[in-house]
């Protein structure tokens, strides 16, 4: 018998500015960049899959701000 868990993901909208937004993508490239290794080299499976579960996380992440950035009108032509 599967046990499934409900999780309900709480909508929350957090405002940077253009240098936070940079360290913020920058960390996740960071982050990125740091799982492929630690996935080649684990002999757990479950950390492998672990890993790979976080790295679809952190790419999904990196696309979706990507994505944002890319809609989002320019701080000086935003409108009020």
């Amino acid at each position: 018998m599967a046990i499934f868990q409900k999780v309900d993901a709480m909508s929350k909208t957090l405002k940077f500015s253009d240098a936070e937004w940079e360290v913020v993508s920058e960390l996740l490239e960071q982050e990125r960049g740091n799982l492929n290794p630690e996935i080649r080299h684990t002999d757990s499976p479950k950390v492998h899959d672990e890993l790979q579960q976080r790295l679809a996380t952190v790419s999904a992440l990196l696309a979706r701000m990507k994505s944002e950035s890319a809609t989002a009108a320019p701080s000086c032509c935003a409108t009020r």
